[in-house]
């Protein structure tokens, strides 16, 4: 659910946001843009990261997934902003339906380990952020990565698997406090607990989430 990036090399001048300072937790908003080939329609969706909550927001298809860590828990919750609704996924939830994710992997939107299987290039700077190249060929997928070093984060990613590239490139970062959304709140969302889901089927709205296909 939480997208790869990837990218070119001109992010830095569209837009030049406040300055973002060093540290893994500081809580970030970050915008980015997924395009795909050389389709000229790109989808824009928001990460939010502070240090125990990341958040994916999609306005495109109003959805929003939210995940949270308790220790060594992670728990996620899954919300349609139009229907103001939402299912929340408790861990077992999650290995059951494989989609447990590595706390770390969210914190940084790649393995970190996968950048020691990349052959490192040029640095560079990237919205006043050290950054640096790594390209190479993981199975039969060619990746190149732009990673931003103090903030932990993927500023570009370029990926090409049997002839199609598709590709993510940060637009904006800012620091939570200065920018233009705000982590999203689902206090006043009907919740449903993913186990009962099933249940729930006879409802128009919760039996469509059911069976979203």
């Amino acid at each position: 659910m939480l997208l790869v990036l990837a990218g070119c090399a001109d992010t830095t001048r569209r837009i030049t946001p406040p300055a973002v300072h060093a540290a893994g937790d500081v809580p970030l908003v970050v915008q980015y843009e997924t395009s795909h080939g050389n389709d000229h329609v790109s989808q824009s969706w928001w990460y939010l990261r502070s240090a125990n909550r990341i958040e994916k927001r999609i306005p495109d298809l109003g959805m929003v997934w939210i995940w949270h860590r308790h220790k060594n828990r992670v728990t996620m919750q899954q919300a349609w902003l139009k229907e103001r609704r939402a299912i929340d996924y408790t861990t077992s939830d999650l290995k059951s339906t494989r989609n447990l994710p590595e706390w770390e992997t969210l914190r940084h939107m790649l393995d970190p380990s996968l950048l020691s299987r990349l052959q490192p290039r040029a640095r560079r700077s990237v919205m006043g952020h050290p950054a640096r190249w790594y390209a190479g060929k993981i199975a039969d997928t060619r990746l190149k990565i732009l990673w931003m070093e103090d903030l932990g984060l993927p500023a570009e990613i370029l990926r090409t698997r049997r002839g199609h590239t598709s590709r993510v490139r940060m637009t904006a970062i800012y620091p939570e406090s200065q920018a233009p959304i705000q982590p999203i709140r689902l206090d006043d969302f009907a919740h449903m607990d993913f186990a009962d889901l099933g249940d729930n089927e006879a409802d128009p709205i919760w039996g469509r989430f059911a069976h979203p296909h």
